[in-house]
């Protein structure tokens, strides 16, 4: 019953990772279509002005929002300490800045960067929770095993962006005339983006937020898990599109004889 006070907080902080503004969509897909090296630089900096910013709010968010999460009556009920759901949320808000910072590698046309680091977080973050548990960490053990998947593939996955794009600053929260300019330029294509990606969390996340109102604890954490084998089984079917979309941006996005057979399929 103790993993069903979690189960809430997880159903969300699973699908933050596709809440990213709806920039990085437009970025790749603006990146692999031009044929400007000029406006290819001007895209990538920008993203990574905007999304260095974005990881700093993720953070600040995931610390007020855990905090608070961790003081109401359901969470005290436990005895649990605050601190607990600190580190919980910091975890996997690193975790979430980790992910964004990836999908930089569509736009370099090497996704198969995004599913190698993807693949071994999984794996080191199963075991490193496999490791605490075994150990009598508890639920301790749920935010070891997403601080070890970040501790991992963050430092991998900066080497190759820093490969992949040698003049790139990978880190930078600073502002001027031409980030403002980008903006402005991306923010209605963004903004179509984003409401999908909102749309998105709420399909797939208000059915475990329904269940956890209804029903106990013990029965929340079942249902968490079954969803959980759902999610997996869809991101493999979601993969043949997230690979098919920069191979028909390159191409222009809207030659029917590329798109209509390779969707359909």
């Amino acid at each position: 019953e103790r993993y069903g006070v979690l189960a809430l907080a997880l159903a969300v902080l699973n699908y933050l990772p596709y809440l990213d503004g709806g920039f990085r969509t437009v970025i790749s897909r603006m990146t692999l279509a031009t044929t400007d090296p000029a406006d290819r630089a001007c895209l990538l900096e920008f993203g990574q002005k905007f999304y260095t910013r974005l990881g700093f709010g993720v953070v600040a968010l995931a610390l007020v929002a855990m905090t608070i999460y961790g003081l109401m009556p359901g969470a005290r009920a436990e005895n649990l300490p605050v601190s607990f759901f600190i580190v919980f949320g910091v975890a996997n808000a690193l975790l979430v800045s980790a992910n964004t910072q990836f999908a930089v590698f569509v736009a370099a046309q090497q996704q198969s960067r995004v599913y190698i680091l993807y693949t071994l977080g999984a794996w080191a973050g199963v075991n490193a929770l496999a490791w605490g548990l075994a150990r009598g960490w508890d639920l301790w053990a749920i935010p070891f095993g997403t601080l070890v998947s970040a501790a991992v593939t963050y430092p991998l996955g900066l080497r190759w962006i820093k490969k992949a794009f040698p003049g790139l600053k990978i880190f930078d929260p600073t502002t001027g005339e031409n980030f403002w300019k980008q903006f402005h330029r991306l923010k209605s294509e963004a903004w179509f983006c984003f409401r999908s990606q909102v749309t998105t969390v709420v399909l797939y996340s208000a059915d475990i937020l329904i269940i956890g109102y209804f029903c106990n604890k013990a029965e929340v954490a079942v249902y968490y898990v079954i969803m959980r084998l759902v999610g997996m089984t869809r991101s493999l079917l979601q993969t043949g599109g997230e690979v098919g979309w920069p191979f028909l941006a390159q191409r222009g996005g809207g030659i029917r004889e590329f798109a209509i057979p390779w969707f359909g399929l």
